[in-house]
């Protein structure tokens, strides 16, 4: 073979091959490179993937190609400081003695559609103050005593 018609028609497949290469492993779509859409079953594990995470990329859990041993509630990886990078509570949060999934849902934390008031620890004015959430109205009577000496945790209305 003429060694200029060789080179005349294989350049171009080479320069083929190399695009497509190097566009497959930018994709990551070859060996598993981050970005890589997986055929993993996720469902077979103990952490099925539902709301919020099954949209969160592998490796935002999975750190450092970690598979086994990773938290399973919302607090082992939405902590302030963790190794997963994971929504952390506010420092504001109220102080409950519940699960995350008490009040909130698994594809968002807010809006919070419902407290579990035998839960929250402390005082309900400690929330219920106008600033965090909705507190006596303007027309409330004086008084220093605790909202629970006159309403109960179903409705404002008194006993």
């Amino acid at each position: 073979m003429c060694p200029v018609l060789a080179s005349d028609w294989t350049k171009p497949l080479g320069r083929f091959l190399s695009v497509l290469v190097l566009s497959l492993l930018g994709s990551g779509t070859l060996w598993g490179a981050p970005g890589a859409v997986s055929s993993f079953d996720h469902d077979s594990t103990a952490f099925p993937l539902v709301g919020a995470h099954a949209r969160a990329a592998c490796a935002s859990c999975h750190v450092g190609e970690r598979f086994v041993g990773l938290p399973r509630d919302c607090d082992g990886c939405h902590v302030q400081g963790g190794l997963i990078q994971a929504t952390a509570q506010p420092l504001f949060h109220i102080t409950v003695q519940g699960r995350c999934e008490d009040c909130h849902r698994d594809n968002t934390w807010s809006p919070v559609l419902w407290v579990d008031h035998t839960l929250v620890l402390g005082t309900c004015s400690s929330c219920h103050n106008n600033a965090r959430v909705a507190g006596q109205p303007a027309d409330h009577i004086v008084t220093p005593l605790e909202c629970d000496s006159c309403h109960t945790t179903r409705r404002w209305s008194q006993q």
